[in-house]
């Protein structure tokens, strides 16, 4: 729920529209990328999202966050 919450802040800093559809790029460790991975549909459908990829994040638009202690995700964001 966390990430989520991360992405919806992310969506909204930058400026897209609550009904934007959005690809995302995820880099983080193997625990966080198994969790998002089991809670795929989920997410996607929180956030509107048509695709998460995951690896080094080179979209223009991109937030590093720490979900937890440690824990840390960069998230990439790009209209689609």
């Amino acid at each position: 729920r966390e990430l989520v919450n991360r992405i919806q802040n992310f969506r909204k800093d930058s400026g897209l529209e609550v009904t934007d559809r959005i690809d995302l790029k995820i880099d983080s460790n193997e625990d966080i990328i198994n969790a998002i991975q089991s809670n795929m549909d989920y997410i996607c459908d929180e956030v509107l999202a048509n695709k998460i990829e995951f690896g080094s994040v080179d979209y223009a638009a991109k937030l590093d966050a720490e979900l937890n202690p440690g824990e840390n995700v960069v998230i990439g964001l790009e209209k689609n």
